[in-house]
C-alpha cells in the first residue's frame, strides 16, 4: 500500500486496494506525516503535514456518502467545506479529505443556523442543496435526519468564510 506518497498530501486514494479499511488508511496517513486532530462519535480527524487539509476517517458511517454528495453539490455556495477526496472503505467505513477548518464561537455558529432556519435569502442556495440531498438520503437511509444545528458544526475556512459541516 505504498500509494500514499509522503510528498503528496492529496494521496491517490483511488489506487488503494478495495479491501482497505479505516485502520489501514489511518496508519498510512500517519506514516505520511498526518497528525491526530480530533475524534467524534463517528470518526477521527487527521491534519495534513502542511496543515491545509483534514482527513475524516470513519470505521462505519452510512451517512458519509451523502455528506460528500452535499459538499460536491453545494460547492458553488462556498458555505460548505471543499471536498478534495472521497473514498468508501471496507466494512462500511469512509475517508473524506477536506480543506482544514477552524472552530468558531458558539454564538457565531448559532447565528448561521438561525439565518438558515429563518429563511435568510442570501442562504437560499445552501438551503436548496441541503433540502435536496437530505430528501434523497432519507429515501435511502430511513433514519437520516435534518442537518444537525449544533453550533460546533459551523466552522471557518482559511479564507475567512463560514462553512456548515
Amino acid at each position: 500500500m505504498s500509494s500514499f506518497a509522503k510528498t503528496d498530501e492529496l494521496v491517490s486514494v483511488d489506487a488503494l486496494p478495495a479491501d482497505t479499511d479505516h485502520a489501514q488508511v489511518t496508519a498510512l496517513l500517519r506514516g505520511a506525516g498526518w497528525q491526530d486532530a480530533g475524534a467524534g462519535d463517528w470518526e477521527i480527524a487527521l491534519r495534513s503535514p502542511s496543515g491545509m487539509r483534514a482527513a475524516r476517517i470513519s470505521p462505519f458511517d452510512p451517512a458519509a456518502p451523502w455528506t460528500a454528495e452535499l459538499y460536491r453539490r453545494g460547492a458553488t455556495t462556498k458555505l460548505l467545506p471543499r471536498l478534495d477526496r472521497e473514498r468508501a472503505l471496507a466494512g462500511g467505513g469512509s475517508l473524506l479529505v477536506l480543506e482544514w477548518l477552524y472552530p468558531v464561537e458558539p454564538e457565531e455558529g448559532n447565528r448561521l443556523h438561525m439565518r438558515l432556519r429563518d429563511g435568510d435569502p442570501t442562504l437560499a442556495p445552501l438551503r436548496d442543496v441541503l433540502d435536496e440531498v437530505s430528501a434523497e438520503a432519507a429515501a435511502v437511509v430511513p433514519w437520516f435526519g435534518p442537518v444537525d444545528d449544533n453550533p460546533a458544526n459551523v466552522m471557518r475556512a482559511d479564507d475567512g468564510r463560514l462553512v456548515l459541516t
